[in-house]
This record gives C-alpha cells, sequence and structure tokens, in this order.
C-alpha cells in the first residue's frame, strides 16, 4: 500500500510539473551596478544633480512592480561603496596631522 501511495504521489507531482511548464510567464529583470553608495540623486562633493542613485532605483522598481508584481526580479551587482569619499577624508586627515606636527616641531 506505502508503495502504492507513493507512485500515485510521484505520478500527481509529475502532472502538476507538467502543467505548470504550460504557462507563460512575464519576468522583468532589473540589474544594478556600480551604485557606488549614491543614495539620494546629488553630488555633495562637487554639488550639483547626479544621474543615478538608489532613490530614482526605487521610484523605478515601485513603478515596476505596480505592472510586474512578485514577477519582478533585482538584482544588484555590487560595488555599492563609494571609496573615493573615504580616500578623500584620509588625504585631509594625513595633511592636517602632518601640518599639525610640523607646526609643533
Amino acid at each position: 500500500m506505502k508503495r502504492v501511495s507513493f507512485f500515485l504521489g510521484w505520478i500527481f507531482l509529475l502532472v502538476v510539473a507538467v502543467s505548470a511548464q504550460d504557462k507563460i510567464v512575464k519576468l522583468k529583470i532589473v540589474e544594478t551596478s556600480d551604485i557606488h553608495g549614491n543614495y539620494y540623486p546629488y553630488d555633495f562633493i562637487l554639488r550639483h544633480e547626479a544621474g543615478g542613485s538608489l532613490a530614482r532605483i526605487h521610484a523605478f522598481v515601485q513603478k515596476e512592480r505596480e505592472v510586474y508584481k512578485d514577477n519582478l526580479l533585482l538584482l544588484d551587482n555590487g560595488d555599492i561603496l563609494q571609496l573615493i569619499l573615504l580616500i578623500r577624508l584620509r588625504e585631509r586627515l594625513i595633511s592636517n596631522l602632518m601640518k599639525y606636527w610640523s607646526e609643533m616641531a
């Protein structure tokens, strides 16, 4: 009896799997890359509007989710940290320390 139930269970799963393959599903894939920590569409270092940001990505994805619902796939390709800001801060810190030490000598 267990074998028959097991066999019928597999047949049922096979039929469900095959019938699911007949459906056409629209899937939208959105991918981001090289965001560099741009949260707002503004470059605070150069003080002007920036072309891309996480805020704009969020607005775009929300708009697309209205159309595609759960069939929207958002992939992030990494590189989200803005290292140039950290490098500039480090350079400023080092130059200030060197200036301070030269004044102390």
